[in-house]
Order: C-alpha cells, then sequence, then structure tokens
C-alpha cells in the first residue's frame, strides 16, 4: 500500500473543485483591492515609505485574519461528519490506520485554505517595492502567516475528532483559536502589567503560544531588541500545531470503536427495550416460540400502561 493513500486521493479530488479555486481569486481580489484603494486615495503629502508601511500593516492584518478564521471553518467538521454518518469505522476495515485518516481528511479540508494564503502572499511583498518594509520584516511576517493557518486548521481538525455536532465543532474552534491567540494571551500579559494590582517584570511565557504574538515580534523594531522572543513564539505556536494533529490522531483510535448511536437516543431506547439481563432472556424466549410476537411486545411502554389501566380499575 502505497504511504497516505487518502492524502493522494483527497489532493487530486480537492484539486478538481472549483471553490478551490474560486477561494484563491476571492482572497487575491481581496488583497489587491486593499492596495488598489490605498494607492489611489493616499494621505496628502504621504511619502512613498509610509504609504508602504500602511499598506503592509493593512495586508498583515487581513492575512492573518483569514487565517485564524479559516480553520474554524474548514476542518472543523472533517472527521464529526463521518462520525455523525457513521462511516468513520468503515475506513478502518481496510488497511488503514487513524494517521492515514486524520491526515486524509485534513489534506482534503486545508488545500484551499493554503491556496488562498498563498495567493495573498504575493500582495503582501509589494509593500517592500513602495519602501518602508525590510525583506527581512516581510520573510518573518510571511513565517508567522503560514505558521497561524496550520495552527488553525489543526486546532479545527482536534475539535472536529472531539465533537459529532456540526454546530459544536464549529463554535469550539472558534473559541479554541480565539482563546489561543489573543484572549489568554492577553490576560497573562494584563496580569504581568499590574492591571489587577502589583505588576510582574518580565514578559508571561503564556504569550508566546499566540500566533499574533509571532507577528508582533517580526515587526523590525520589535525583532532587533529581542530577535528570540519571535524565533521562540514561532517555535511554540509550530509544536502546538503537531501536538494538535498527534491529539486528533489518538482520539481519533479511540473514537471510532464507540457505537454510532447518540448518547440521547441511546437512553431512549434503553428506556424503550431495556437493557436487562432479565428483559433480554424473557426476550430470547420470546424470539423462539413466537418472533413475529417478540418484536411487537419488545417494546416496555404497552405493558406500562397495560398495568396502568389495571391499577386505575383496581383503585376506582
Amino acid at each position: 500500500m502505497r504511504f497516505l493513500p487518502i492524502v493522494d486521493r483527497e489532493l487530486r479530488v480537492t484539486a478538481r473543485r472549483r471553490s478551490t479555486y474560486t477561494l484563491r481569486l476571492l482572497a487575491a481580489a481581496a488583497a489587491f483591492s486593499i492596495i488598489l484603494w490605498l494607492c489611489l486615495f493616499p494621505t496628502q503629502g504621504q511619502p512613498p515609505a509610509d504609504l508602504g508601511k500602511s499598506l503592509f500593516t493593512a495586508l498583515s492584518i487581513l492575512a492573518f485574519a483569514y487565517c485564524l478564521l479559516v480553520g474554524p471553518f474548514m476542518t472543523a467538521d472533517c472527521i464529526s461528519s463521518e462520525k455523525r454518518e457513521g462511516t468513520l469505522g468503515l475506513l478502518f476495515l481496510t488497511d488503514l490506520r487513524s494517521f492515514d485518516v486524520v491526515l486524509g481528511k485534513w489534506a482534503a479540508t486545508s488545500l484551499a485554505g493554503f491556496y488562498g494564503l498563498l495567493a495573498v502572499l504575493p500582495s503582501l511583498g509589494i509593500p517592500v517595492l513602495l519602501g518602508g518594509v525590510t525583506p527581512g520584516e516581510y520573510g518573518r511576517t510571511a513565517l508567522a502567516v503560514v505558521n497561524a493557518i496550520l495552527f488553525s486548521l489543526t486546532a479545527g481538525m482536534l475539535v472536529s475528532a472531539l465533537n459529532r455536532d456540526h454546530t459544536k465543532t464549529i463554535l469550539g474552534s472558534l473559541i479554541l483559536v480565539l482563546a489561543l491567540s489573543g484572549l489568554l494571551p492577553g490576560l497573562m500579559v494584563l496580569l504581568f502589567k499590574g492591571f489587577w494590582g502589583r505588576g510582574i517584570d518580565g514578559f508571561p511565557p503564556v504569550a508566546l503560544l499566540s500566533p499574533v504574538y509571532a507577528a508582533q515580534f517580526a515587526v523590525d523594531s520589535t525583532f532587533r531588541s529581542n530577535p528570540r522572543l519571535f524565533w521562540m513564539s514561532l517555535g511554540a505556536v509550530h509544536a502546538m500545531s503537531w501536538l494538535f494533529v498527534v491529539g486528533a490522531i489518538v482520539i481519533v483510535t479511540w473514537v471510532w470503536r464507540r457505537e454510532p448511536v447518540e448518547r440521547r437516543e441511546s437512553r431512549l431506547w434503553l428506556l424503550r427495550l431495556g437493557r436487562t439481563r432479565r428483559w433480554q432472556r424473557r426476550l430470547q424466549k420470546r424470539l423462539a416460540k413466537n418472533p413475529i410476537y417478540a418484536l411487537a411486545s419488545r417494546h416496555r411502554w404497552p405493558h406500562w400502561v397495560f398495568w396502568a389501566l389495571v391499577g386505575i380499575v383496581t383503585i376506582n
């Protein structure tokens, strides 16, 4: 068997989809619209270097917003849909392993998102020609953007492995991405700055887990003061992304063996049919004598209704 066969197949299928190229076209059109707007309507007396810096900042914000939001809407349902349809276990009847399934589903849903980012990256380099942005700053920002989309897509896949419901997976992915990107590091910074009391000296290490902080450390002024923070944040986010992948593989290995019936439906069937040993023995005896009668009388509620009527008549 070939290495990662599902990845190979899903990449071929995704490459033939019209939506893959539509998203790439829309992303490039959005970046080009920002460039056209800022170049046609610049600030009065603004030098080209300042225009390039403003353009680079606007495109960077667009790229990071796209990267952080694309994961919850693309990969959040890649595994949960298989669990809802009850087809996840069928994949494991073949020679496929859990990492084949997870990486294959992830590649199928992530390719269009990566294509959209690749369409934006060349536009992000145009401000370098205008001045105000160094090639090093562009390269570091490009690395941070690629790292951010990897983080977002893997976070969505992890939540998809944990849930079955479509809405819950999307909301859970959004909460996870936004919490790690801004909420948790922001709270730690406020704590260290002394917003709720006496501040703590130093930089909060948990802020290095945020892709947004990696983008801030990529700016020339911040990078020159402490270049180690950028590489530490970049490595921490990248390592966390691969931990999400490993977590999804481990979860899928365990989850696919569970019954595809929802817990609420399981409780309803337990209430209707019963799962006690006595009830099962009685059902087996009825099946041996009269299968049609056994199937017709397997529900509990007719017996309850009968004895309830008997009790009411007896009391009256």
